[in-house]
This record gives C-alpha cells, structure tokens and sequence, in this order.
C-alpha cells in the first residue's frame, strides 16, 4: 500500500524537472551557506592567531630590550656592547643573552646575562623581574627591587642597547655579586 503524504504527486515532466531544479539550488545554497561560514572562521581563526604570534614577538622583544638594558646598569659608564644571541624559555619568561662587553680602558669581556619575569602579574606592562643572573652570579633581592621598581621603569631602560655602540650612563652602578642583598 503506498504511503500518503501532503505533497501532490507531479505527473507532468516540466514540473517534476522544476522541482529537481528547485531541490538542486536549495541544496547548493546550503552548501554555499556552509562554505562561507567556514571560511568566515577560518579567517577569524587565522587573524587570532596571527595577534597572538605578533603579541608573542612584540613581548618577547620587550622582555629582551628590559633584560639587556641592565647591562647599562651594571657595567661601567662608557662600555659598549655587541649581542651575539638570545633565546627564550619557561613559556617564554626567561631570557638568556650572549654578549661581548667592551669596557672604557679596552679589556673585553663575555656575558651570559639571564633574566626570569613573573608571568602572575595580571598589567599589560613589562613583568616584575623574578631572578636575573650574570655569568652564573644572582643579583640580590635589594637589587631586583631596585631594577623593578625605578630602573625598568625608565627611558634609558626602554631604549635598550645599540649593538656595537656606546650605552647611554649608566643611573647607578650595581655590581652582580652571588645571593647578596
């Protein structure tokens, strides 16, 4: 027994080839629908994830900037300084950077400067300073406190080192010695 429904049956040819097209667009437009929508979030996607990979590299470079700016710091008015390397680790909020320190009366020196930043602070700015370390030798609490609270806050802290160029003074000099205050 065949089984009913609401639809009338189509006898004629040109109407049941009206509806085969009809069905035809119908499903295409669902289709196109689809695609569009998974273009529109795979570009929403891609645009995500190129923020957060510029975000990334501009923070790593900021990190990078307040790190070497310490070399101001603790070596003598007058040093230059040439940067042979630097990475990132620890979820990228530890900085490690090779340097070749050239100082005023003309001995050359290496230095492996690594910087640690506290990643719990919740402001858009620069990580307080957690651990910074000199060829192996921890800088103090008192001087972290220093560094954190009035050197990385300043100009000469944000412009950085030039590589191969002279520093700009040097605010005080801190001297790295092992876990003294």
């Amino acid at each position: 027994m065949p089984v009913e429904t609401n639809e009338p049956q189509l006898t004629d040819p040109d109407a049941v080839k009206a509806a085969s097209v009809a069905d035809e667009i119908a499903r295409a437009n669902k289709v196109r629908t689809s695609v569009n929508l998974a273009i529109t979030v795979g570009a929403g996607l891609a645009a995500l994830l190129a923020f957060q990979s510029l975000s990334t590299s501009r923070t790593a470079s900021r990190l990078e900037t307040a790190c070497a700016s310490i070399l101001n710091v603790v070596n003598p008015h007058g040093s230059t300084f040439e940067k042979h390397g630097s990475s990132l680790s620890a979820g990228d909020q530890v900085v490690r950077m090779l340097y070749s320190v050239n100082l005023p009366d003309g001995p050359a020196k290496r230095v492996i400067i690594l910087c640690a930043f506290d990643n719990r602070t919740m402001s858009g700015g620069l990580p307080p300073l957690a651990a910074v370390s000199l060829n192996g030798h921890q800088l103090g609490p008192a001087r972290l406190s220093f560094l954190n609270r009035f050197w990385l806050r300043s100009d000469e802290a944000s412009a950085g080192l030039p590589a191969g160029a002279a520093t700009p003074p040097a605010q005080i000099g801190i001297k790295a010695t092992t876990n003294s205050g």
